[in-house]
C-alpha cells in the first residue's frame, strides 16, 4: 500500500530493522530495534536509480511532521516498508544516475506485507534465490492505521500497539531476533 502525504510529513520512526535498508535476503547486518530519521535519509543513492530504503521485519511504523502529528501503523503480521520524497513512478522514467531522482513536495509511504529479495550473491548477475522471490499468486495482510499525535510518546505508543497485535519485544538469547 502506498499513500501519498503533504511533504511536511518528513520524520520517519520504526520499530523493525536498521538503521540502514534490509530486505528479506539482505537484513542479518540489520539489527531489531526502535529507528528514526528523516525521510530523505532513508533513500539510498546507487549508481542506477531503483527501488531502495526497504525496512524489514517492522512491528510499528510511523511517518509525522515537525510538530510531532501523523500516522502510525502496526500490522498484524510483521511488515516491510519505507518512505521517499518521490513516487515509485518517477524511478520508472529511464533516469540514468541518482542525482537524477526528482525530490518532490510529498512523501510516499509504503506499507508492505512483503518485498522481494535483492539477490545478487555475486557481482556477475545472480538472481534471487527462490525463497526470497514472492511466488504465490495472492498475498493477504492486515493493518491498523492510527493517528500520531505526539512523536515524543513513539516508544510508548510503540509498545502499545505492538503489544496489542502479539508481538513480543523480548529478545532470543543468542539471537538478533525478536519474537513475534
Amino acid at each position: 500500500m502506498r499513500v501519498t502525504l503533504p511533504g511536511e510529513y518528513d520524520q520517519l520512526g520504526w520499530f523493525g530493522r536498521g538503521p540502514h535498508e534490509s530486505y528479506v535476503d539482505r537484513k542479518t547486518g540489520a539489527f531489531v530495534g526502535w529507528y528514526s530519521g528523516a525521510v530523505n535519509e532513508q533513500h539510498v543513492p546507487y549508481i542506477f536509480p531503483q527501488e531502495n530504503g526497504n525496512k524489514t521485519d517492522i512491528r510499528f511504523m510511523a511517518i509525522y511532521n515537525g510538530s510531532g502529528f501523523g500516522l502510525g501503523v502496526v500490522g498484524e503480521k510483521l511488515l516491510s516498508g519505507g518512505a521517499f520524497h518521490y513516487t515509485l513512478e518517477d524511478l520508472d522514467n529511464n533516469l540514468r544516475h541518482a542525482v537524477d531522482v526528482p525530490q518532490k513536495n510529498i512523501t510516499e509511504w509504503h506499507i508492505d506485507h512483503l518485498q522481494m529479495g535483492v539477490g545478487g550473491d555475486n557481482t556477475w548477475g545472480y538472481h534471487t534465490h527462490d525463497k526470497y522471490k514472492l511466488l504465490e499468486n495472492e498475498y493477504a495482510y492486515s493493518f491498523v492505521l492510527f493517528p500520531v499525535i505526539n512523536s515524543t510518546d513513539l516508544t510508548e505508543l510503540s509498545e502499545k500497539y505492538v503489544e496489542i497485535r502479539g508481538h513480543s519485544v523480548e529478545k532470543k538469547e543468542n539471537e538478533n531476533e525478536i519474537s513475534r
